[in-house]
């Protein structure tokens, strides 16, 4: 189901942000504060080494990461009516490049726990609809092999014209 699959890719997408030994995981390593973005910018284009590009590409990464690809996926995952809890972490990933690595970790693993919770939801529900297209076919099957030759007979024969009908009723 695709719902499932969008699922997945956003626990997968966010939990690549803060995987790794302490310290060396994207989200350690990209900067933070008010000027994270610009200060990313300089570091990718500073031809004097006075920034550290390190810190600039993690922190493309992460916005790259979590805000085009997640937070799209997510925003598709919680569909057009998300609960208060998932409306409440889109704004704070929205907001997350401001904030210091220990906020964003717990950010980005709340948005892994609403994800997932909706994944064992959509799950579920792929899993009904799947029985339930089973069933209905089965029975359709049943249907088809429990009707009688005349019943089939009737259903082929034209059907009554008036002068017929009048006949039959004399």
């Amino acid at each position: 189901d695709e719902a499932v699959q969008a699922n997945q890719n956003a626990i997968d997408m966010l939990s690549s942000v803060v995987s790794g030994a302490p310290g060396q995981s994207i989200n350690d390593k990209a900067s933070y504060g008010l000027g994270a973005d610009t200060q990313a910018w300089l570091a990718r284009n500073d031809p004097t080494g006075f920034f550290d590009d390190e810190k600039g590409q993690a922190t493309t990464e992460l916005n790259n990461v979590v805000l085009n690809q997640a937070l799209s996926t997510l925003k598709s995952t919680f569909g057009a009516a998300p609960t208060e809890g998932e409306r409440k972490i889109l704004v704070d990933l929205q907001a997350s490049v401001d904030k210091s690595p220990a906020e964003r970790k717990l950010i980005i693993e709340r948005g892994m726990e609403l994800a997932r919770k909706r994944l064992a939801f959509n799950q579920q529900r792929a899993d009904e609809q799947h029985q339930h297209h089973e069933q209905h076919g089965q029975n359709k099957q049943l249907g088809r092999e429990a009707e009688t030759g005349a019943a089939r007979r009737r259903r082929s024969s034209p059907a009554p014209t008036a002068s017929r009908w009048r006949a039959s009723c004399r």
